[in-house]
């Protein structure tokens, strides 16, 4: 008897575990949703179509309106963007109440590839990009070809100076935004060598616009 409850005493100082009771289960643990991407552990990926319109300013010029439609893709927080943007002047419209009108409109077409960075908070989205564009630009020349006369109504018609080039552009944006809709202003500039434009944009994005980062 007296060997028996020895072996059990040092059993049970060198091995207290085994003599203990099992431990509880864990109960579920509840967590906020993540992206399978960020589960893995990889970049996560975003992508989002875009669309706005607002006021401009076309070659130093007021009143120009710009519309503009782009397509994003996201790594982690690296961006590429393709954007299609026109602008042209908003003018007279010719008759007796609205003053004498002038043709041909200034005005741009741009197709821009951009780089840019995101940051990503809870009801908050901002962006910066930077890129190049190709512009098709319309300009009015100063030679007059027609025009209604004096003290008439109509349009003066002037020559058309059109262009090719490449430009810099740049892009600033400030969003709410959910998991899949966002809207806000972008800022947008683009440098050229005959007519630069800069606009003020109210955009709608849809698509995804990943969690928030960490």
């Amino acid at each position: 008897m007296r060997v028996t409850a020895f072996l059990t005493l040092a059993l049970a100082l060198v091995a207290p575990a085994a003599w203990a009771d099992p431990p509880a289960a864990a109960g579920p643990v509840e967590t906020a949703w993540e992206s399978p991407d960020a589960i893995a552990g990889h970049p996560e990926v975003t992508a989002w179509v875009s669309g706005g319109i607002g006021p401009a300013l076309i070659g130093g010029d007021t009143g120009s309106s710009k519309k503009a439609l782009g397509v994003t893709v996201g790594v982690g927080r690296n961006l590429l963007s393709l954007r299609y943007r026109y602008t042209e002047e908003i003018q007279d419209c010719g008759q007796p109440a609205c003053g004498l009108a002038v043709a041909p409109l200034n005005s741009n077409t741009e197709l821009a590839f951009e780089y840019g960075v995101r940051a990503r908070f809870s009801v908050f989205l901002a962006t910066a990009s930077v890129g190049l564009s190709a512009l098709w630009i319309t300009e009015r020349g100063n030679t007059l070809l027609s025009s209604p006369g004096e003290g008439n109504y109509g349009t003066d018609q002037h020559n058309a100076i059109s262009h090719f080039t490449v430009g810099a552009t740049w892009e600033l944006g400030a969003y709410l935004t959910s998991r899949f809709i966002s809207v806000g202003p972008t800022f947008v500039l683009t440098a050229d060598a005959f007519q630069s434009t800069a606009a003020i944009l109210f955009d709608l994005h849809f698509g995804y616009m990943g969690e928030r980062d960490r």
